[in-house]
């Protein structure tokens, strides 16, 4: 059962990468995107860094 699921887990990671032709800078910028329409909607909770703690930012 488990493998199924990781299975299904990486079928789909892969799919959303072919989305940015497998690209990691339009891959980060796509799932940075996505953080910040989750943040503003308010609907999902997120742990605080230290670096969010001191004003810094990560981009």
């Amino acid at each position: 059962m488990i493998d199924e699921e990781i299975a299904e887990i990486r079928s789909i990671r892969h799919k959303i990468s072919a989305q940015f032709d497998h690209d990691p800078r339009k891959l980060a910028d796509y799932y940075r995107t996505l953080e910040e329409k989750c943040r503003e909607s308010g609907e999902f909770k997120f742990a605080q860094t230290e670096d969010a703690k001191n004003g810094k930012t990560t981009r």
